[in-house]
């Protein structure tokens, strides 16, 4: 039964957060922000960093530069061998510098 709830909560996750990509991907940014939010928060949701470099992307579109180095480090924190984030948020403090 715990099996089956656990499948549950992690197949909601799964379609919470690929929403918000589908959303982002169709250009409706503000509206992937909130399930982007949400895959941040949960504590199930792998890669772990995924939903940061997304919602720094998004922030990036948008021209919101401190909220999107504020996601690309939260990347970083999180997933320090991933080179796309690093690289990220190197290009991106190089532009604010």
């Amino acid at each position: 039964m715990e099996e089956r709830q656990t499948l549950r909560r992690a197949t909601k996750l799964w379609q919470e957060a690929s929403l918000g990509v589908y959303l982002m991907q169709r250009d409706k940014l503000d509206e992937s922000i909130p399930w982007l939010e949400k895959a941040k928060q949960a504590k199930r949701y792998e890669p772990r960093q995924f939903p940061f470099m997304n919602l720094g992307r998004i922030y990036l579109r948008q021209g919101r530069w401190w909220e999107a180095l504020r996601e690309f480090e939260g990347a970083v924190r999180l997933a320090p061998g991933d080179v796309r984030a690093a690289e990220m948020l190197h290009r991106l403090r190089a532009r604010l510098n």
